[in-house]
C-alpha cells in the first residue's frame, strides 16, 4: 500500500560544505537528494517536519507562488 504524501519542510546540510537550508515540498518524508546550492554536492534529507495544512491542489502539488515556511 503506498503512503500517502504529506506536504512540509525538507532540512539538508552539506557534507562537503556545511550549509545548511531548508526547502518546502510536496511529500516532505520521501528521501530527496538535492544539489547544494553553494557547491553543487548531492546532499541527501537530514530531517522533516510535517506541515499537513498546507494547501496543495488536486494533484497534491504545493500552490504555486503561496509562501510556505
Amino acid at each position: 500500500m503506498r503512503r500517502k504524501a504529506i506536504p512540509g519542510l525538507q532540512f539538508f546540510i552539506c557534507d562537503e560544505c556545511r550549509k545548511a537550508w531548508q526547502e518546502p515540498s510536496r511529500d516532505c518524508q520521501s528521501q530527496s537528494t538535492v544539489n547544494c546550492p553553494d557547491c553543487n554536492s548531492d546532499t541527501l534529507l537530514n530531517k522533516f517536519e510535517l506541515k499537513p495544512e498546507w494547501q496543495v491542489d488536486e494533484f497534491g502539488n504545493l500552490i504555486e507562488g503561496k509562501e510556505y515556511k
